[in-house]
């Protein structure tokens, strides 16, 4: 398995809110509020606490797992231009 990093992608395991999304990885943040081992994340109509809305979050890593390293990626991407 491939590891996290900086402009990969990541599927949401570990939220109840956000289970299933797939997110972009920005920054690995490290400790946030108490939380060791942390990344901010962007993705589309993710849900923050409160269910609102949010189009960026911070996220413990054992919430995330990696969907493939850079080349992966770009695969993916031209096959999806030819469909």
């Amino acid at each position: 398995m491939s590891r996290l990093q900086v402009g990969g992608l990541a599927l949401i395991v570990g939220s109840v809110t956000n289970c299933g999304k797939v997110v972009r990885l920005k920054q690995y943040i490290g400790s946030f509020k108490g939380v060791s081992d942390c990344w901010h994340i962007v993705g589309d109509s993710l849900l923050d606490i409160n269910f609102n809305r949010v189009n960026q979050a911070v996220v413990p890593v054992s919430w995330l797992m990696p969907l493939g390293d850079k080349q992966t990626q770009d695969e993916f991407k031209k096959e999806l231009e030819f469909a």
